[in-house]
């Protein structure tokens, strides 16, 4: 996997080249990651699933 690596806060933010998806993962929980085709869709997917995770 071909990837640049950003880090956050509360969130890690990676592209994978190969496959032309951004990856999205939380740092307190590394469990929780998510691929969408766009920075906003994988943001707004790791938001949700980390709000359903803690509920």
């Amino acid at each position: 996997m071909d990837f640049w690596k950003r880090n956050h806060k509360w969130y890690s933010l990676a592209l994978d080249t190969k496959k032309q998806v951004f990856i999205a993962q939380a740092n307190a929980d590394p469990q929780l990651k998510v691929e969408a085709s766009t920075i906003e869709g994988a943001l707004n997917q790791l938001k949700q699933l980390t709000k359903d995770a803690h509920e």
